[in-house]
């Protein structure tokens, strides 16, 4: 079983909750012990065997938060199994310019910091009620329309398939290493 840390940042809560479900499908599935802890509180990557980093994105580029994160430790990210999810708003998740501005970006950070992580997977989040029109909002407020909205665009399925690309590749890196065993699981 490897220590994993998912560390994210998050301005709705969305990127928190993948960051959750990814913990909770690495435990389910491969047995492994998940940390899942925001950029600003995260704790020493030493102890941990591979780092999964949730990143929001708003105008083609992460939020300062993970940036900040990337940079100050891309050593230390370059030196395990690493993974990058991205989250952004539906209607730009489905922009293809968006979508380029963001590759764009992503190379550029990677090209500055030297962190090219392992697998690579971007979902569409959440919109937040202020941007659907008060009209919709009263209109639904209360109905199973209203919880689908708090629940975002997120492919699920999508996710699975991230855990289960980071997995395979996580097994076959820690195959020619011991995994520690020594930390408790935290999530």
């Amino acid at each position: 079983m490897a220590e994993v840390l998912i560390v994210y940042a998050t301005e709705l809560g969305h990127t928190r909750r993948i960051a959750e479900r990814v913990a909770s499908e690495m435990m389910r599935s491969a047995g492994h012990r998940p940390s899942v802890a925001s950029s600003d509180a995260a704790p020493d990557l030493g102890r941990f065997d591979a780092v999964i980093v949730g990143a929001p994105v708003r105008t083609s580029a992460f939020v300062e938060a993970i940036e900040g994160y990337v940079r100050d430790h891309a050593g230390d990210l370059g030196r395990r199994p690493s993974a990058l999810f991205s989250v952004c708003a539906p209607d730009d998740h489905d922009d293809r310019t968006c979508r380029d501005a963001l590759d764009a970006y992503l190379r550029a950070l990677q090209h500055e910091t030297g962190w090219y992580p392992d697998v690579i997977a971007s979902f569409a989040g959440v919109r937040p009620y202020t941007h659907i029109g008060m009209a919709h909002q009263v209109l639904t407020a209360g109905t199973p329309e209203a919880a689908e909205h708090e629940l975002g665009a997120t492919d699920w399925d999508a996710v699975s398939g991230f855990v289960e690309a980071f997995l395979h590749h996580l097994h076959r890196a820690l195959g020619a290493r011991p995994v520690s065993s020594t930390h408790p699981a935290s999530t």
